[in-house]
C-alpha cells in the first residue's frame, strides 16, 4: 500500500511542477514517504491530512490508513 502512496506522489510531484506551493508540500510528503513505517509513526490526523493530500475522498480516508496500519501488509 504505501509503494501505491510513492506512486500517486511521484505523479503528483510530476503534475505540479509549476505550483510551487503544491510542489513543496509533495515534496515533503515524498521524504516522509521514505519511511515504511510512517503511517506507525504519526498521529491519525497527520495520517488523513496526508492522505487527502495524495487526493484520497474523506469516504475513503478510514479504509486506507487502516490498510497502512494492518501489520500484515509488513
Amino acid at each position: 500500500m504505501i509503494e501505491k502512496l510513492r506512486k500517486i506522489n511521484d505523479e503528483l510531484i510530476e503534475k505540479n511542477k509549476d505550483n510551487q506551493e503544491l510542489l513543496k508540500k509533495q515534496n515533503l510528503i515524498h521524504e516522509m514517504l521514505d519511511f515504511d513505517d510512517l503511517f506507525f509513526r504519526i498521529n491519525v490526523e497527520d495520517a488523513y491530512g496526508i492522505l487527502r493530500d495524495l487526493g484520497f475522498e474523506e469516504n475513503q480516508l478510514k479504509e486506507v490508513y487502516l490498510k497502512l496500519i494492518d501489520k500484515k501488509n509488513y
